[in-house]
């Protein structure tokens, strides 16, 4: 048998009794909480979690009725090379949108590798219906990625190389419907 101090058995006897408070408080509680979830029904589970009905969204509430939404996401969006002018022009010859030049990735690890060249983006977003002419000018051959997005954010994608010079494609574009909207080279 080994004589402990009765400094080290007091704090023995608070340490055993801590324990135990703590199995009482936390263990017991909750496996019996265990067992009662696993004897009820999913009904009495949201009971037990203090889910009311006025917290517990239903069906006729409004978490589950979807409302369309006034948000016009439509676009017309144009990538180029860098060296080429882009405009758009809407029914009355007036330039719409704007331009900004968006520089290639460079690698974190070198910093000298680059993702690619630069490109030109031109967007106009919320354009009406109707036509457009869009204006393309380049001292040599060029591709271009036009994208159309519809009212809903639908998307077409058209591509074209396009000639030295000034070169002049028709947008007739339709927000509600996609397929209505086409490009076509002039």
């Amino acid at each position: 048998m080994i004589n402990y101090s009765l400094e080290t058995e007091i704090i023995m006897s608070k340490i055993i009794i801590a324990l135990l408070l703590s199995l009482f408080i936390i263990v017991i509680p909750l496996g019996i909480y265990i067992y009662k979830l696993s004897l009820q029904s999913n009904t009495n589970i949201l009971r037990q979690a203090q889910i009311t009905p006025t917290n517990f969204p239903t069906r006729e509430s409004n978490i589950y009725k979807s409302k369309s939404s006034d948000t016009d996401l439509s676009y017309i969006v144009v990538y180029g090379e860098d060296y080429t002018q882009i405009e758009l022009l809407n029914s009355n010859n007036n330039p719409v949108g704007q331009s900004f030049i968006q520089q290639p990735l460079v690698d974190d690890v070198d910093k000298k590798s680059t993702s690619g060249h630069p490109l030109i983006v031109f967007y106009f977003a919320k354009p009406s219906n109707g036509q457009y002419k869009l204006s393309v000018k380049s001292d040599k051959e060029y591709q271009l990625e036009i994208f159309i997005y519809d009212r809903d954010g639908n998307v077409t994608r058209n591509n074209f190389v396009g000639k030295r010079g000034d070169n002049l494609y028709l947008i007739e574009f339709n927000k509600n419907n996609l397929k209505e909207s086409k490009i076509s080279p002039l």
